[in-house]
């Protein structure tokens, strides 16, 4: 995936039910990676919150990552005014709270 110019990577390796902030303040989400090495379908979640998302808070994006798939998407240029955080869950439901397996789930994401 290209990256935008002046982009910031973030790589994390412990997605779950646990948000994570990716950026606090504003930033624009380009584009990233997700691969889940599950064996269940992740939902990945991201948030613009000043703090970690959390199980109660509804996503502004939320993305399917099937079994053993990696799911790449450039050119998204969503702001998020407060925070970028993200989880990355086994529920579709906005409230979903059964996290990623250890180890399982990684994101590898783009910002401004």
């Amino acid at each position: 995936m290209p990256s935008t110019p002046g982009s910031k990577t973030f790589f994390s390796i412990t997605g779950g039910n646990t948000g994570i902030m990716i950026h606090t303040g504003h930033a624009v989400l380009n584009g990233f990676i997700a691969t889940n090495e599950g064996a269940v379908v992740i939902y990945l979640k991201f948030y613009d919150k000043a703090t970690a998302g959390a199980s109660a808070e509804t996503p502004i994006l939320q993305v399917l990552v099937p079994i053993d798939e990696s799911v790449v998407l450039g050119g998204i240029g969503q702001s998020y005014q407060l925070g970028l955080s993200f989880r990355a869950v086994a529920q579709a439901a906005l409230i979903g709270v059964t996290g990623a397996a250890s180890d399982t789930f990684t994101l590898t994401a783009l910002f401004n």
